[in-house]
């Protein structure tokens, strides 16, 4: 900080006074360190030379890749592009299996089997196509999917084509809360 001792002349300054005598000083530049407007020469070099050494690595690691196997870049981009395909199959397979169950599909890999997958194409998490097929294959083959009205089975003590008693009931009754009984 010697070289502001001439500015100042062992005197108190204003500021505007202070900003006077550096802009006339010749060999004083001043810069907000802050703001990154200056950076030291030697913090320069030294990241010149890291920089530098950095680059020169990785044309090197490079080079040797491409010596052991000349096509590794392809190879690369081969199976990131395979990868890619298959994130994209299983995603179809997901959103399919899905749109199935929703549809009360009573045998998904039976329906799957009636769909023409080339018609088929999934786009924002829905499957673009399905619902005509859907429509269609419930039309020509009602059985492979759940009715819209479902009924209720009736169960029945008695054995088939038997009609059941008010006495026969009673007797069930009581068996069951005997039988209950015992296991407590």
């Amino acid at each position: 900080m010697d070289f502001l001792k001439g500015i100042f002349n062992g005197q108190a300054l204003t500021f505007e006074q202070f900003a006077e005598k550096v802009a006339a000083a010749q060999n004083i530049k001043l810069a907000n360190l802050a703001d990154g407007g200056y950076v030291g020469k030697d913090k320069y070099v030294s990241l010149e030379t890291r920089f530098n050494a950095a680059s020169q690595q990785l044309a090197d690691a490079n080079q040797k890749l491409a010596g052991y196997d000349p096509e590794w870049k392809t190879k690369a981009d081969q199976a990131q592009q395979a990868a890619d395909e298959r994130v994209q199959q299983i995603e179809f397979d997901y959103a399919l299996g899905a749109a199935l169950t929703a549809a009360k599909a009573r045998n998904a890999t039976a329906v799957k089997a009636l769909l023409n997958m080339d018609g088929l194409k999934l786009s924002d998490g829905k499957i673009v196509g399905l619902s005509e097929q859907l429509e269609t294959l419930r039309k020509e083959n009602d059985y492979l999917f759940e009715s819209e009205q479902q009924t209720v089975p009736r169960f029945s003590a008695a054995a088939p084509g038997i009609q059941e008693t008010s006495d026969q009931k009673t007797q069930l009754s009581d068996a069951l809360k005997n039988a209950l009984g015992r296991q407590q």
